[in-house]
């Protein structure tokens, strides 16, 4: 999850806890913004990814159980005050390189990415096309809450090969797509709309 996904959950986390009881009382402009639009939820003792995305205006939800093959390598280095190690990994048509801590024994780290004896700090994939780093972190007192609306969760349960082909269906024919959802748009909105569909050809998964 980004930095601004997890403040923008925290805000309604507190709402949802009675901390901010009316929506008037939040300055929305306040809230950050976030590119991403899914939420996933691990858990590594099943094996299992949980990932909820919307296209459109549809919720979809897909299960999915990486066996994730890491080769573990001897490059070390720093990342900052964190002593990493370098691990290899082949998913979804990406090859990707990671760096994990062992300083923080928490088999975790960005987007799907899991199962290394540490916390990874840094992945990038071998065509420098998707990069996470690790920005910041602290130790909290509780756990914290991800935050998804009931609508999401109850969205629709698909494969994920069905999921990935409702999105390229959505993206090749955006537009009316659109216009079957009910929006309306106008030539000036529509050159936009498929200049910035045309941006999105490169996904993080190239073999989902």
């Amino acid at each position: 999850m980004s930095m601004n996904s997890y403040k923008r959950d925290s805000v309604v986390a507190d709402m949802s806890k009675g901390k901010n009881t009316s929506v008037a009382s939040i300055d929305l402009s306040t809230i950050p913004k976030t590119n991403f639009t899914y939420r996933i939820i691990k858990d590594p003792v099943k094996s299992q990814i949980l990932f909820y995305d919307k296209i459109i205006r549809n919720d979809f939800v897909y299960e999915e159980n990486p066996a994730f093959k890491w080769k573990i390598s001897e490059e070390k280095k720093n990342i900052g005050n964190l002593r990493c190690q370098a691990a290899f990994l082949s998913y979804a048509g990406r090859q990707y390189k990671a760096w994990f801590t062992n300083d923080i024994p928490i088999s975790d780290g960005p987007y799907k990415f899991y199962g290394l004896p540490g916390l990874i700090v840094e992945i990038e994939d071998s065509k420098k096309q998707y990069k996470f780093e690790l920005l910041s972190y602290k130790n909290i007192a509780e756990k914290p809450l991800l935050w998804i609306s009931e609508k999401r969760v109850n969205g629709k349960k698909v494969t994920k090969q069905d999921f990935y082909q409702a999105l390229k269906n959505t993206q090749d024919n955006f537009i009316s797509e659109i216009a079957k959802s009910g929006f309306t748009l106008d030539s000036n909105a529509e050159a936009k709309v498929k200049d910035k569909m045309k941006r999105k050809n490169n996904p993080i998964e190239l073999n989902p």
